[in-house]
């Protein structure tokens, strides 16, 4: 089953946010993300940017 997260209004921009444990489980794997990569092909795909 899918997570949905809503999209919000900031400013004159759209933002998503990513669960926290999410955040810390890429960090885990990776080390410290401080931004990530997207990819949109009927599915968004977020991967970090390290």
């Amino acid at each position: 089953m899918p997570i949905k997260r809503k999209i919000c209004k900031i400013g004159t921009g759209l933002a998503v946010f990513l669960p926290k444990s999410w955040v810390q489980l890429l960090e885990k794997k990776h080390g410290k993300v401080e931004a990530v990569a997207i990819e949109v092909d009927d599915a968004l795909v977020l991967t970090p940017d390290i």
